[in-house]
């Protein structure tokens, strides 16, 4: 009877029948787990989907995937090129800066070990919307994968002996709702009299996911070059192309997923054709405007941003960089490589040199600093 008194004037009866209940993560509500998912690292997340079917469920829903590439940072995928033993090793690194500090760290993931992909070595093709496309060994095989779910799908090429220098482009349309491959190639014409081994024409055909189906792209330009680190932007993947002799000429091509069509973009003023051009001309987004990296010679460049999408007036010169150098005793490197990857709020803009190095560049300070990101031991291809 005591016993029961001394229990009675602990607390309400409420209380009490509550007493030793805990509220679970997973009793929340779908709605605030989808946004408490939402600010997870890529890696985190494939750890989530195999705590119940629920978050399974949360995490593999397209409104998950809108919701989590509107507010997830910028992750940069490295591989190293061949001949290196680790050529085939992807390294996934998502990069966050700490809050209250100007300081940011990186959650690394071994991109390949979370897939069952075939044990060839890869090349990085190009980023959109969350998905990585990879091209396989000889270009036979594109490979779309899906970072958070760990998932892929294998597409096969077209095959033609006579193609060669190919390239592949992943790209996304709002209009329809699907994700396509691009895919340029060259054909080599053999003409009585002609050296070299004849013309070249190049042709382009598109992928539809789903679809299982090729068809050719009318209007192809007559160069295409690799990709930017990221340059899919307004349903468009966009190429800076660089043609030498008897004048460099350089230009903007664009590919538009949602008409299947070629396009060009008017490129930076510091590339009108009287002016002339310099050895790159690497494209990029920057705050959901193209970007354009352009070199002024030695170690300086700058990055122009074009802050109304088309229009060759609203071409503006964001960032100007100077006495870049990436170590106390710059090395002879021949040919200077190097493009911003990922532009910071804390002022820093972390850049790829000579696909070798990863670097920090700190705009007010002009200082440079090793984030030593790539951890490789040559040289590296690196997609947004």
């Amino acid at each position: 009877m005591d016993g029961k008194k001394r229990k009675m004037a602990s607390g309400s009866p409420e209380r009490d029948k509550n007493e030793g209940t805990e509220l679970q993560l997973t009793d929340f509500p779908s709605n605030l787990l989808m946004e408490i998912f939402s600010r997870l690292p890529i890696m985190s997340l494939g750890k989530c989907r195999c705590v119940s079917k629920t978050w399974f469920r949360i995490i593999s829903s397209p409104e998950f995937a809108k919701l989590h590439l509107s507010v997830s940072p910028t992750c940069i995928l490295i591989k190293n090129k061949p001949p290196k033993s680790e050529s085939k090793r992807l390294l996934l690194s998502q990069v966050f800066e700490v809050s209250g500090t100007k300081c940011f760290r990186f959650d690394r993931m071994n991109f390949t070990s979370r897939f069952d992909l075939p044990n060839i070595t890869f090349s990085l093709v190009n980023s959109c919307n969350g998905l990585v496309c990879l091209s396989g060994d000889k270009a036979e095989f594109i490979y779309v994968c899906n970072p958070v779910l760990g998932d892929y799908i294998t597409i096969q090429v077209p095959d033609d002996s006579d193609s060669y220098v190919r390239s592949f482009g992943l790209g996304f349309s709002s209009r329809s709702n699907e994700f396509k491959v691009l895919h340029t190639f060259s054909l080599r014409t053999e003409e009585p009299g002609l050296r070299l081994g004849g013309t070249r024409t190049i042709k382009a055909v598109i992928y539809t996911l789903g679809t299982g189906l090729w068809k050719s792209i009318e209007n192809v330009p007559d160069e295409i070059s690799s990709l930017g680190f990221n340059s899919f932007l307004h349903g468009a993947l966009h190429w800076g192309i660089v043609r030498g002799n008897p004048k460099l000429c350089c230009r903007i091509t664009c590919f538009n997923f949602e008409e299947d069509l070629f396009g060009e973009i008017p490129v930076p003023p510091q590339f009108e054709p009287e002016l002339g051009c310099f050895d790159e001309l690497r494209l990029g987004v920057y705050d959901g405007c193209l970007s354009a990296c352009c070199f002024r010679g030695g170690w300086d460049f700058d990055v122009w941003v074009m802050k109304e999408y088309g229009v060759k007036e609203s071409w503006v010169t964001q960032f100007r960089i100077d006495t870049f150098e990436p170590a106390d005793e710059p090395v002879d490197y021949g040919t200077d490589f190097y493009y911003p990857l990922v532009f910071l709020k804390n002022g820093e803009i972390i850049i790829s040199f000579n696909n070798e190095l990863v670097v920090s560049y700190n705009l007010k300070k002009k200082t440079l600093r090793d984030t030593r990101l790539s951890r490789t031991m040559g040289e590296f291809d690196a997609v947004g």
